[in-house]
């Protein structure tokens, strides 16, 4: 029996059609919804982006002494499956009669070898490859003391002064916290004031704080 859809798959070096389609073709694809709980309201589902397309394919790969046999044998397929997947290239399964026409990765191989019988039993699945673009905008720089468990968003140079005078109970730690966002680049400070012992800052003197980004 025909079979009465093309499941075709296409990619770098090659391109087969399934010589006996899948019982069921499986698709999903998830919402990334998110549900939470807020105080006198309850439930609420907040609507996320659209998760990747999966699909999985279980049939068999015909012999050459099968009469559903084709073109290709079933080596020379999983061959050229497994250099996708393991090359991480992407490939195009199309789907004829239904909206799928998509790029995938390869995202698990499975095959069964049965005694008495050449054809091989294939269970494979594939994710949708996306080509990742994050804008500029989703992304924020931090730098910090991790030690000190307290990050701070980096501090531009339009922020720090040229000089800067010492109060009691200020430190040099304490000037790069403030400036920098980063205590442990207290010594570009002490560098630019020519001092050798950060313990021993004057009340009264008057430090150089120099501009570490541009």
């Amino acid at each position: 029996m025909a079979n009465t859809r093309v499941v075709r798959f296409e990619g770098n070096g090659g391109s087969f059609e399934l010589a006996v389609n899948p019982k069921e073709l499986g698709v999903t694809q998830g919402s990334g919804n998110k549900t939470i709980n807020l105080l006198n309201v309850g439930e609420v589902v907040i609507a996320g982006n659209r998760g990747p397309v999966k699909m999985s394919v279980a049939t068999f790969l015909p012999a050459a002494n099968s009469h559903f046999y084709r073109d290709k044998d079933p080596e020379e397929i999983i061959t050229k499956v497994k250099q996708w997947k393991n090359g991480k290239q992407p490939l195009r399964i199309i789907v004829s009669g239904t909206d799928i026409n998509t790029m995938f990765l390869v995202d698990s191989m499975e095959e069964r070898y049965k005694e008495g019988q050449l054809d091989i039993y294939i269970n494979w699945s594939f994710a949708e490859y996306r080509v990742l673009n994050v804008p500029a905008s989703a992304t924020t720089a931090f730098t910090g003391n991790i030690n000190s468990g307290i990050l701070k968003t980096r501090s531009g140079t339009a922020e720090i002064p040229k000089k800067v005078t010492v109060k009691k109970g200020d430190s040099l730690w304490g000037f790069a916290v403030r400036f920098y966002g980063d205590g442990s680049l207290w010594k570009k400070i002490a560098d630019a004031n020519g001092i050798a012992n950060p313990d021993r800052i004057a009340v009264g003197a008057v430090l150089e704080i120099p501009r570490i980004w541009k």
